[in-house]
């Protein structure tokens, strides 16, 4: 039963995952030829401090809802009311400091950015409850029909309010759109499983705050590991700089939002529920880092050895200056999702404080690798941060994976090398493709399409072959048929 509900919740977060991330990335398309550099500079830096903000509203709830096996009426309409009230806290401090954040960039259009912003945080209670109340039940498809939904229809709004000339506010709209359809679904959904009453009892607010505390920190840091690079910058070198690297990274970091999620979405509840058996752990983990870096150390070669073509055919020449950040970023993100799944594992062990001090560690780390990298430039930025990963993967595995899965270092690196090796292969074949005299950018970009899935055919079916095959019986596998599965 639970292998049919993992099946079943692996392909509805792949249409999720791949149907949302293409209408934002048509949004980014359409939008990116009626604003400028600095819009969306201001708007990335808004997203950073509300995104932020929304970490801490979170307070780790929505995986501790998760993780715990049983929950009661009285707890979850506690843990509402908790988060309700400190998510419109939030919200207040960030109108009174969105004046403070517009006089440290030095870009006073931010104050009303963040302050507009802002009011996601009024509804958001609602969305962060029943979203982990679907995801702990594995309702991934209604939770598929809200999230792809919620993106077409602020799909719409970016589109039209960008062709009226609304600039930054095109994004503002849009965001606040999205996330009110999609929390209006959630909440019809999910309040047929859980109502929320009238009812606060503190005793069980402490026992789900117990957990989340160190998942919250651990977000938290894990957040700032993650963007620290985009409030820098904003600092030291100005907005448009911002703007050209968000552009890059948005671009980027699109196919682990694509990949990653359609396993680890559907892993951590599995893990959660079988972990008390280590051996169960170790190889669900095993078995999602060798899917991950096996897809995604092959589409992040072609984002390298296509980014200019890329900037070409989708988007105006004026974001050309976005490529070559946008070339050190496809590294960095091949490299992190390696890093990703260790997220799931220790959550669904229970291990997050583990986790949280290794994300001090790096914190510690890596906005001194952006200080320095930056006056070269937002290249080296990029180049910086993906060899504070490469030196960090050996002290990654042995401080969270060995002690949470068991798992050694030599199964641990045989989940990886043969997808290193067709990443190398990739690349290769791809940078050599493009010293031919093909001048037409549409053109090239469909030979560079048409050579990269013949050399990942190739490569997965006779090189990754335990990979190939798995994958092939996740996709034409039917629900309700009895074979086996390894490791889910």
């Amino acid at each position: 039963m639970i292998r049919q509900q993992a099946i079943k919740g692996i392909r509805w977060t792949a249409v999720t995952a791949i149907a949302g991330n293409v209408l934002q990335f048509i949004q980014l398309a359409v939008v990116s030829l009626f604003i400028t550099a600095s819009d969306y500079g201001l708007m990335s830096l808004t997203l950073v401090v509300v995104y932020f903000a929304q970490l801490l509203g979170d307070m780790g709830i929505s995986n501790a809802l998760i993780y715990k096996q049983q929950i009661s009426r009285i707890a979850f309409s506690s843990l509402f009311w908790a988060s309700l009230l400190f998510c419109w806290l939030i919200f207040g401090v960030l109108f009174f400091i969105s004046p403070l954040l517009a006089s440290f960039f030095k870009e006073p259009a931010l104050e009303e950015v963040v302050r507009v912003t802002a009011v996601l945080f009024t509804f958001l209670p609602l969305q962060m409850q029943y979203l982990a109340l679907l995801r702990k039940e594995l309702q991934f498809d209604k939770i598929a029909i809200a999230d792809i939904f919620s993106k077409g229809v602020a799909l719409i709004v970016a589109v039209v309010l960008a062709r009226k000339g609304q600039g930054v506010f095109a994004l503002v709209y849009s965001t606040l759109t999205g996330v009110a359809v999609s929390t209006l679904l959630y909440w019809y959904w999910g309040s047929r499983q859980m109502t929320i009453g009238f009812v606060f009892k503190r005793s069980a607010v402490r026992e789900f705050l117990h957990f989340g505390i160190y998942q919250t920190g651990n977000d938290v840091l894990n957040y700032f590991n993650l963007h620290i690079d985009t409030l820098l910058l904003g600092k030291l070198l100005g907005i448009d700089a911002v703007g050209y690297y968000s552009f890059a990274k948005n671009l980027a970091i699109k196919p682990v939002q694509v990949i990653n999620p359609v396993i680890t979405q559907v892993a951590f509840p599995l893990m959660a529920k079988v972990n008390d058996n280590i051996k169960a752990v170790k190889s669900i983990y095993l078995k999602v880092l060798g899917i991950l870096s096996s897809v995604n150390f092959l589409v992040y070669p072609f984002l390298a050895a296509s980014s200019v073509t890329i900037l070409r055919v989708f988007f105006t020449s004026r974001w050309l200056p976005a490529a070559p950040a946008l070339q050190g970023l496809a590294l960095y993100y091949m490299i992190r999702s390696v890093f990703n799944p260790v997220g799931v594992l220790l959550g669904a062990r229970g291990m997050v404080k583990r986790l949280f001090y290794w994300n001090i560690l790096l914190l510690c780390v890596i906005p001194v690798v952006v200080f320095f990298a930056a006056a070269a430039g937002i290249a080296w930025v990029a180049a910086g941060l993906s060899a504070v990963l490469l030196l960090f993967l050996i002290p990654m595995w042995k401080y969270l994976v060995l002690p949470a899965s068991g798992a050694g270092f030599g199964e641990f690196c045989d989940c990886l090398k043969i997808p290193l090796i067709n990443a190398l292969v990739v690349y290769i074949v791809l940078v050599l493709f493009n010293q031919l005299p093909v001048y037409n950018p549409t053109l090239k970009l469909a030979g560079s399409v048409a050579v990269w899935l013949a050399a990942g055919f190739v490569l997965t079916r006779f090189v990754n072959k335990q990979v190939y095959k798995e994958v092939i019986e996740l996709a034409m596998r039917k629900p309700g048929s009895e074979g086996k599965l390894s490791g889910l």
